[in-house]
């Protein structure tokens, strides 16, 4: 007889289907030096990169993904990771990522796509090794602030942001148009969101606020999962 665990592994090829759990792809990536903040008169890619690099500084963020169909809420650190998953039909993943320790609460909707083989309204625990946990923590992007070598895209300087001083809009060139939206109006240059040709958005805030993640209450967990 299987345990719990191991039937709710057998379930992620579903949920990977359903795109609740299709957790989006990174880049590889090196360190780079910050230069003067006249944006639109540097090369595209290194803004890019000391961007990225200053956003890793930080050690924390607020990021907000809003795509077609599903959105994501999360305040992420290199070690710890919280906030929520939704898609539009199928329901909502609570996450919380300490370490190598997850924690994860499906809402009715997200519970009962998957046959209600996660129990819903309720926190589940395993290590981020496990394959519901891996792929749920695959949103946080946690390598992004210890990652030190990034691929840089084909970009193209595109204008300041509008009412914004010390500011750019970088476009890439290959493949399907992605602009990238960065100001340095506080010293160094910052990525403060993205924008994909598919509509997905993504919005970094609150660098440098501590995540202070913390494992739920235990009246709030699962038991014998």
């Amino acid at each position: 007889m299987t345990s719990p665990k191991t039937r709710t592994a057998l379930v992620l090829a579903g949920l990977a289907t359903t795109g609740l759990l299709t957790a989006c792809t990174s880049n590889s990536a090196t360190t780079y030096t910050t230069r003067p903040t006249n944006l639109t008169a540097q090369d595209p890619a290194d803004v890019y990169v000391q961007a990225l690099t200053a956003n890793a500084d930080a050690g924390s963020m607020r990021q907000r993904v809003d795509g077609p169909g599903r959105h994501s809420d999360l305040r992420l650190s290199a070690t710890e990771c919280a906030g929520t998953i939704t898609h539009d039909r199928e329901g909502q993943f609570d996450i919380t990522v300490i370490g190598t320790q997850a924690w994860a609460r499906a809402d009715t909707r997200a519970a009962a796509s998957v046959g209600h083989r996660v129990p819903a309204n309720r926190w589940i625990h395993a290590k981020t090794t496990h394959p519901l946990m891996r792929t749920l923590a695959g949103y946080c992007h946690r390598e992004q602030f210890t990652n030190t070598v990034r691929l840089t895209p084909d970009l193209e300087q595109g204008p300041a942001i509008a009412g914004t001083p010390d500011s750019a809009v970088l476009i890439s060139r290959d493949g399907p148009t992605t602009r990238y939206y960065i100001t340095a109006t506080s010293g160094r240059p910052r990525l403060l969101s993205t924008r994909s040709a598919d509509g997905e958005t993504t919005r970094n805030s609150d660098l440098g606020t501590p995540v202070n993640a913390r494992p739920p209450h235990a009246a709030d967990r699962a038991p014998r999962w």
